[in-house]
């Protein structure tokens, strides 16, 4: 195993790991492990997109499984405001055999991708005796590997056919998520989100790793100022939360939709934007 896949995996577990190191009120550290397992079934229409490249591909539909484990704890003891956090495995199929299909001209294209997340969020208990029903307001962030299938056009450029470059191996890549999960009992939850991800022409681990430390580094900050909000003014943590991470997420993302290590000079990556509903049980 060479040096930057190691730590590539060193980084993506402590990233991902189900243990979760917290400070409470009083600032002692605690640990936190999510117990519950949880199964989710979901389905989205996806748009695939690749900069300053001239055809147009054709609308994809999405089917996913995640399997991970989650905890829905009151927030620093206020049974009102909930603190969820996940941690799941996703395997996901995005084709255009799903969705409505290509048309004259379009690229029909298949991918297959496998992916582990970590998941957080906070929302509120709508019942004043129990913690359901409730509503959480999420954030996700990802990495994946992507087998990627992108029929060519029946006449291919000359310079070559530039999605090709994604398709001769299994891709890394990343995503994120916004979403809205609303828990109906304590075994039944519907959701409604957002997902942003890219698959990488090439994994560069330095830009990338720049990349991430830069990401994470802005999300630090906004956890702070988080707990402060909740300090404060409890009832608007969540939405604040919730607005913070997920415009920080899409701005990045949209960066990224020219440079796929921004800010570094890196070449542009496949991007898929996938408006998804499902539905989950909870164990």
């Amino acid at each position: 195993m060479t040096f930057n896949k190691f730590i590539t995996i060193i980084l993506i577990a402590t990233i991902f790991t189900p243990v979760h190191l917290f400070a409470t009120d009083d600032l002692r550290p605690e640990i936190r492990i999510p117990t519950d397992p949880v199964i989710s079934l979901n389905f989205g229409m996806s748009d695939l997109s690749l900069k300053d490249f001239d055809h147009t591909f054709g609308n994809l539909g999405m089917l996913e499984l995640k399997l991970g484990f989650a905890s829905l704890d009151p927030k620093r003891g206020d049974t009102k405001i909930l603190d969820l956090m996940q941690r799941y495995l996703s395997i996901a199929h995005i084709s255009t055999n799903i969705g409505n299909g290509a048309e004259t001209g379009e690229l029909e294209s298949s991918v297959w991708r496998i992916g582990l997340v970590s998941e957080n969020g906070y929302g509120y208990t709508l019942s004043s005796t129990s913690s359901t029903p409730s509503i959480i307001l999420m954030h996700s962030r990802g990495v994946a590997w992507s087998d990627v299938d992108i029929d060519q056009p029946l006449n291919p450029p000359q310079d070559g056919f530039r999605p090709s470059r994604f398709e001769d191996a299994v891709r890394f890549g990343s995503m994120t998520e916004a979403g809205v999960m609303v828990q109906l009992s304590n075994v039944l939850s519907v959701n409604a989100s957002f997902e942003r991800s890219i698959v990488y022409e090439r994994h560069l681990f330095w830009k990338w790793i720049g990349s991430v430390v830069i990401e994470g580094g802005a999300h630090s900050l906004i956890d702070r100022f988080v707990d402060a909000v909740f300090d404060s003014t409890p009832s608007a943590g969540p939405v604040v939360n919730f607005l913070l991470k997920n415009g920080l997420s899409y701005a990045l993302y949209e960066l990224r939709r020219s440079d796929m290590n921004w800010p570094f000079d890196t070449a542009a990556p496949l991007h898929h934007d996938t408006f998804k509903v499902g539905v989950s049980f909870i164990f």
